[in-house]
């Protein structure tokens, strides 16, 4: 019998399938990925109310999934999806000190890889440090900006401590330049070794470079930013004539222009990737 291709350790049981995913599961992580589906159906309509204001009806909504798939909670996963939802609801209500305890709830209870599902340790990472600059930008309207760059300073610290690269350690950089209005140089390899991973191109030589890399930071993170807007709108363009399910001859035209261009090396290989996908569009 096969080893499910989650976990690697339970017989797979059945088999997982959405969109063009599909997976051989064992029972314990198919209830988890059915659980992660069913939470984040209801979540459209938490962002939409949410959207038009109607914080206290979003929340409510959170609150029964939680009553409702409390049981089938195995790992944590949903208790701090729930969190996170209600920390980025009550910040946009104004309610400023209960968003803070939600994100502290959820540093509490940890982003920890072991037995969840698809959960690695850069994953468990990035939700840290996530959790952090929401952390710090609320710390910084409700105490002081020295507070707020401890919080972005622990962000960091995960980020150094990595094996592999996590990727938004760039906000978190992007965060500490917009509160101290400089960054230590002792974060370059953290700089470097994130750039690498986003493919960013290097930074221009500042003169301040040698004090604080404020403005290599500004410059990557602008990139990065700058590059995922070009990526956006080439989905929606070389998409758009694809409405028949076969893609027009001047959407792949458009994509391999875009991978000719396109500095950053993530974007440009996403472009690859999407060159792929309507090229099998239209041979099929």
């Amino acid at each position: 019998m096969s080893l499910c291709e989650n976990c690697q350790r339970a017989p797979a049981q059945g088999e997982y399938a959405k969109s063009d995913r599909r997976l051989r599961l064992c029972r314990n992580c198919s209830e988890r990925l059915n659980l992660q589906d069913d939470f984040e159906h209801l979540t459209l309509e938490v962002h939409d109310l949410a959207e038009r204001g109607e914080h206290n009806r979003a929340l409510g909504l959170l609150e029964g999934a939680w009553q409702e798939y409390r049981a089938r909670d195995r790992d944590d996963w949903l208790k701090g999806a729930i969190l996170a939802e209600e920390g980025f609801i009550l910040e946009r209500a104004g309610r400023l000190n209960e968003a803070l305890e939600k994100y502290r709830s959820l540093r509490e209870l940890g982003f920890h890889p072991s037995g969840r599902f698809g959960y690695s340790e850069s994953l468990a990472r990035s939700e840290y440090i996530t959790n952090q600059i929401a952390l710090a930008r609320l710390v910084e309207k409700l105490y002081t900006r020295a507070d707020a760059i401890r919080e972005i300073e622990s962000a960091l610290e995960s980020g150094q401590t990595a094996g592999d690269p996590v990727p938004n350690t760039l906000d978190a950089l992007a965060e500490y330049a917009r509160l101290a209005r400089r960054v230590p140089v002792r974060y370059k390899p953290l700089l470097v070794k994130v750039s690498d991973w986003w493919g960013v191109p290097g930074p221009s030589q500042s003169p301040h470079d040698e004090v604080s890399l404020a403005a290599a930071v500004q410059e990557a993170w602008a990139a990065r930013n700058g590059a995922a807007q070009r990526f956006a709108m080439l989905l929606q363009e070389a998409r758009a004539p694809a409405g028949g399910g076969v893609p027009a001859k001047e959407a792949v035209e458009l994509v391999e222009r875009y991978i000719e261009s396109e500095p950053v090396g993530f974007f440009r290989a996403q472009g690859e990737h999407l060159l792929d996908e309507l090229g099998k569009g239209r041979r099929s």
